[in-house]
């Protein structure tokens, strides 16, 4: 596999995409741990309940984004290897 290959491999429509999906995830995970208190009982409940909802899709979509981008760069890198 030469430099053209790797190269790309990592501008690949899908690999881009599951980029952007790790990116969205990580971003969703600092989002959840900048908030502030301060409510009233109730709404502190719900806010409560948007940041832990928040930290869980975030931490579900970057692990899985993370990890899929990993599959897909070693499928492709020895898809193209095999075939040369």
């Amino acid at each position: 596999m030469d430099a053209r290959d790797a190269i790309a491999v990592l501008f690949d429509q899908e690999v881009l995409k599951l980029i952007t999906i790790a990116l969205v995830g990580w971003w969703l995970l600092t989002t959840s741990a900048t908030g502030w208190g301060g409510y009233p009982a109730p709404l502190q409940f719900l806010y409560d309940g948007l940041v832990t909802l928040t930290w869980l899709t975030g931490t579900v979509t970057y692990y899985g984004g993370v990890l899929a981008l990993l599959v897909k760069l070693v499928y492709e890198a020895s898809r193209r290897a095999n075939s040369s």
